[in-house]
């Protein structure tokens, strides 16, 4: 949902005294008043979830985002950066890919394998499009068999669309939040 619709939406509902319930990310949806409720948990508490599973479960610390290029994407990207920073962790760098429905994720790979050592790599984005990204990023990864890369996804991963296309074998280990 776009964000300035829920959030017009939301007012509106509030000043007629009618309760909503938002499939909107956003925060601030909720906050319009009591009558107006979310449909998902907050990123900020999903990200908290993750990090403190790697960063201070698991020790890893280097850190790198792989986001859509849409609201949501940056949205829970920067939550998400945030929470690495308090756990002690360090986002060692940043990639996006477009937003839209287009397959092609080779440049912001190949930027992303290009750029510092990471530990872990944290994608915020739908089930059905992680399960199209996976098998280009285990193609990409140019280090040595073996090596995994932690993989961590917001709640949005808890899906069975994610394990669709075979793209299964290449999320084995991932970590997701989910309410």
């Amino acid at each position: 949902v776009d964000v300035r619709v829920a959030r017009a939406a939301a007012a509106r509902a509030q000043g007629l005294g009618v309760r909503m319930v938002t499939m909107s990310v956003d925060p601030q949806v909720a906050g319009v008043g009591p009558g107006v409720f979310r449909n998902f948990v907050d990123a900020a508490a999903e990200a908290r979830a993750l990090t403190e599973r790697v960063v201070s479960e698991h020790g890893l610390v280097r850190v790198a985002v792989l986001h859509p290029d849409n609201f949501y994407g940056r949205h829970v990207a920067g939550v998400f950066a945030q929470a690495v920073k308090e756990s002690g962790g360090q986002l060692v760098q940043t990639q996006v890919y477009p937003g839209s429905r287009s397959p092609d994720f080779s440049g912001p790979l190949r930027a992303l394998f290009a750029g510092p050592d990471f530990d872990a790599l944290f994608i915020p984005d739908a089930a059905a499009r992680v399960a199209l990204l996976a098998p280009h990023l285990a193609a990409a990864d140019p280090r040595e068999e073996g090596r995994a890369i932690q993989l961590l996804g917001p709640g949005t991963w808890a899906d069975r669309k994610l394990l669709e296309h075979g793209a299964g074998r290449y999320l084995e280990g991932a970590v997701f939040a989910t309410g």
